[in-house]
């Protein structure tokens, strides 16, 4: 197993091809540590989290859980689809070349099902709230027209795959809600995100 992990993260994917060849049952493996930072997670997350795509591409061939999230004990834990949502945002407001591609496993993961309605188990925040959260942690200023154009198509795939912006949680207000009342007071990128979301076509 610490093969299979290491070789996700060095980006060796003949290694990883090979290993999963030997015993398919590795696609669902769980990290135990050390190291800590992947503790918890199965190969699909750490392949995400580290930009490895093609390999993500290969594990969701080989059959990779697109609901998983990490056991309670694991502290900060997020379902699978978080670290695909956040792939794509990081690419999008870096305007990265590898934008296309995250995005495109982004959807691929939303199109084999996975789930945006349930909101987490611990923070009751919906994956179209984590969405707007992670924009806000790692972009505090007003977005630019290019990068609200390459943050559409990932805020569209959200709603096209039952994502609602106007549906609260037991602890959280609806990201519309959220978006309004952070946006009339001039906070950023919140008063970008607010016309952005209002743009969105619904499926």
């Amino acid at each position: 197993m610490e093969k299979l992990f290491r070789a996700i993260r060095h980006g060796d994917i003949a290694v990883v091809a090979a290993l999963l060849d030997k015993n398919p049952a590795l696609v669902a493996a769980v990290r135990k540590p050390p190291p800590k930072k992947d503790a918890g997670q199965q190969p699909l997350g750490v392949a995400l989290k580290t930009a490895r795509y093609e390999i993500a591409r290969l594990l969701l061939d080989r059959g990779a859980d697109v609901d998983f999230i990490e056991a309670p004990s694991i502290p900060g834990r997020q379902p699978v689809i978080n670290d695909a949502v956040e792939a794509a945002l990081v690419d999008a407001l870096r305007l990265n070349a590898t934008r296309t591609e995250s995005l495109a496993l982004l959807t691929r993961m939303l199109d084999a099902g996975a789930d945006v309605a349930t909101p987490h188990p611990d923070t009751q925040r919906t994956v179209l709230g984590w969405a707007v959260f992670r924009v806000w942690r790692w972009h505090k200023e007003q977005l630019t027209l290019a990068q609200v154009e390459a943050l559409t198509p990932v805020f569209q795939a959200l709603i096209d795959a039952g994502a609602d912006p106007d549906a609260p949680s037991s602890e959280q207000t609806s990201v519309r809600t959220h978006l309004t009342e952070s946006g009339s007071r001039g906070q950023e990128p919140y008063a970008s995100l607010l016309p952005l979301i209002d743009g969105l076509g619904q499926p």
